[in-house]
């Protein structure tokens, strides 16, 4: 009977590393997370944390898939988990039998190409520089966040949802809607609760290393292509057979 019991323990704690958001696994997070953050997770028995390391520099926007989410039993507990150890204040109340649910924003980023450019351009060669030399290092590419009334509201009116620096080492989501910007919702307001990651796939081409793709956890790179930089410099033997 103890083994079964220790084995329902560790069952429920490793169930609730992730959860299921808009069909898409991720991992919850009781510290602050930033789409588009760059970092390193740590996994043990209770959770993963993830750690950010560096915030590239967006000067140009990067197109984000925003959703807004109603909370389910899972998700809820994620938020409430978070919000504490965030130090922030639980605003809303979730009643199962309650028809009429609170709901939370779901963001992704899809534009991998300006992504990749950003990532690639010269205001981010201290940050490529910084990839190219440590290991495991991933960047934040979807996060679900509780945000306020207002704000999520705004979000769920935008036509078009942007990921942005509109300050140093800060960043924020430009909403459009009829082709123009109607709202800037800051991150720091928000308490995010689970996230998905990528690792980078390198490529060098005429002696210049460069990001070729951003791939998913168990997703592998391209021919060519390699999550460690260090396969980029290995000697061929050509006499090997």
């Amino acid at each position: 009977m103890k083994k079964i019991g220790v084995l329902a323990i560790l069952l429920s704690l490793i169930s609730c590393k992730t959860i299921q958001v808009n069909q898409l696994s991720q991992k919850t997070t009781k510290t602050v997370v930033e789409l588009g953050a760059i970092g390193k997770v740590t996994k043990n028995l209770e959770s993963h944390v993830f750690q950010i390391t560096t915030l590239p520099n967006y000067e140009q926007k990067v197109r984000v898939a925003a959703n807004t989410v109603t909370f389910t039993d899972n998700t809820f507990n994620a938020y409430a988990q978070a919000a504490l150890q965030q130090n922030k204040k639980i605003k809303i109340t979730y009643i199962d039998s309650v028809a009429n649910k609170p709901g939370y924003a779901h963001l992704q980023i899809i534009d991998k190409v300006q992504l990749l450019n950003e990532l690639n351009a010269n205001h981010n060669s201290s940050v490529n520089t910084y990839l190219q030399n440590t290991n495991k290092s991933v960047i934040i590419t979807s996060v679900s966040a509780y945000f306020d009334a207002i704000d999520l509201s705004s979000i769920s009116q935008a036509e078009e949802v942007y990921l942005i620096n509109n300050k140093p080492q800060k960043y924020s989501l430009a909403l459009v809607k009829n082709g123009k910007a109607f709202a800037l919702v800051d991150f720091s307001k928000a308490v995010p609760f689970a996230y998905t990651t990528a690792s980078f796939c390198w490529k060098k081409e005429h002696g210049k290393i460069s990001i070729a793709n951003i791939v998913e956890h168990r997703e592998t790179c391209a021919r060519d292509t390699y999550k460690n930089v260090a396969k980029l410099n290995k000697k061929i033997n050509y006499f090997k057979y």
